[in-house]
C-alpha cells in the first residue's frame, strides 16, 4: 500500500508540473504576440484583408488599394486590386457586382458563396449558385443590356451569347392567322377544332387537313383567343429562359474575372525575375468579336482595361519572356 501511495503522489506531482508548464507557456506566448502586434503597422481599415467570407460578404463597399503597373502602365481597371488574396478577389467581384441591380442581401449572399468557393480552391463560379440567388428576383444587369443593344445593332453576337440563346428575339404577338398558326402542332389544332367546331364531320386526320379546317371553320377571333393564350405562355417561358441564361452569363463573367486577377498575380511574380511581355488571346479563334478585342488590347488601344471586356468574354491573359 505504501508503494501505491508513493506512485500516486509521484503521478499527481507530474500532472501538476505539466499543467503549470502549460499555463506558463500560454501566458508567455500571449505576451510575445502582444509585443509583436504593438510594433507592427496596422493598415487602414479599407485596406485590411478580411479573414472570413462572413466579413467579406458583410461589406460590399470597400476602398480598394491602388492597382499594380506593368512597364509603367496601369494594368487593372478602375476600382480593382490584384494582390492575390481572398480580399482582393472580393474587390474584383464587388466591382463587377456593382453593375448588377438586386437586393443588397441577395448580392451579399451570392458574394459570400462565391468567395467560399474561391477559398476552397475553385476558380470557376457554378451557374447553379447564381441561378439560385438571382433567378426570379427581378434582378437587372444594365451593363449587359447595353452590350445586348450594341450586339443587336451590329447584327453580330459573341459565341457565348449564342450558345446561351441570348441572341434569340422575343416572341411577337400574333397579328394574323398566319402568325397564329405558325409553329402549331396537329394536336393543338385538333384541340381547337374540338372546342369551336365539335360537330364537324368527317374529322380531318392529316396535319395539312387539320390546318385547313381551322382556317375554314374557325373565326379570327376564336383563333386569336387561342393564339394569345399560347403567346402568353411562350412569352413567360422565354423570359424565364432568358433570366436563367443571364445568370449563367454572369457566372461565366465572374469566373473569368477571377482568372484574370489570378493571372495578374502571376504577372507580378514573373516581373520580379525578369522582363516579361503580356498579351491577351481570344477564348476561341472562331469568335471574331473576341479576336477583335484581343487584337485591340495587344495594340495598346484598351488602356486601363482587362478581360473580360464584355459579359461572356473568354479572352485570357498570357505572358512570355521578352526576347
Amino acid at each position: 500500500m505504501a508503494v501505491v501511495a508513493v506512485l500516486v503522489t509521484v503521478v499527481a506531482g507530474l500532472v501538476g508540473f505539466v499543467f503549470a508548464c502549460w499555463f506558463v507557456y500560454r501566458i508567455l506566448s500571449r505576451a510575445i504576440r502582444w509585443c509583436m502586434s504593438s510594433q507592427s503597422v496596422v493598415p487602414p481599415a479599407s485596406h485590411a484583408p478580411c479573414t472570413s467570407t462572413d466579413q467579406l460578404a458583410s461589406s460590399l463597399v470597400l476602398s480598394p488599394p491602388s492597382a499594380p503597373s506593368v512597364n509603367g502602365t496601369n494594368t487593372a481597371p478602375h476600382s480593382y486590386t490584384v494582390r492575390g488574396t481572398s480580399s482582393d478577389n472580393a474587390h474584383a467581384l464587388q466591382a463587377l457586382l456593382k453593375s448588377v441591380s438586386a437586393p443588397h442581401d441577395v448580392k451579399r449572399a451570392l458574394l459570400k458563396e462565391v468567395l467560399a468557393s474561391i477559398e476552397a480552391g475553385k476558380s470557376d463560379v457554378r451557374e447553379g449558385v447564381v441561378i439560385q440567388h438571382l433567378a426570379g428576383t427581378g434582378w437587372a444587369w444594365p451593363e449587359c443590356d447595353e452590350w445586348e443593344h450594341e450586339f443587336k445593332k451590329r447584327g453580330r453576337w459573341p459565341s457565348t451569347w449564342r450558345s446561351l440563346g441570348l441572341d434569340e428575339a422575343m416572341p411577337a404577338e400574333p397579328a394574323s392567322v398566319d402568325d397564329a398558326m405558325k409553329g402549331l402542332t396537329a394536336t393543338e389544332m385538333t384541340d381547337w377544332l374540338w372546342t369551336y367546331a365539335p360537330g364537324l364531320t368527317p374529322r380531318p386526320k392529316k396535319p395539312e387537313e387539320v390546318e385547313q379546317a381551322c382556317r375554314t371553320y374557325l373565326t379570327w377571333e376564336q383563333i386569336r383567343r387561342e393564339a394569345l393564350a399560347r403567346y402568353q405562355n411562350s412569352l413567360l417561358n422565354f423570359r424565364k429562359n432568358q433570366d436563367e441564361a443571364r445568370c449563367r452569363l454572369l457566372a461565366h463573367t465572374l469566373g473569368m474575372t477571377i482568372c484574370t486577377y489570378q493571372s495578374c498575380v502571376d504577372m507580378q511574380r514573373m516581373q520580379k525575375v525578369g522582363v516579361w511581355l503580356f498579351e491577351t488571346r481570344p477564348g476561341s479563334e472562331e469568335d471574331p468579336i473576341e479576336q477583335d478585342f484581343a487584337a485591340r488590347f495587344n495594340r495598346g488601344e484598351l488602356q486601363g482595361q482587362l478581360p473580360p471586356f464584355f459579359p461572356g468574354d473568354r479572352c485570357n491573359l498570357v505572358h512570355h519572356r521578352n526576347g
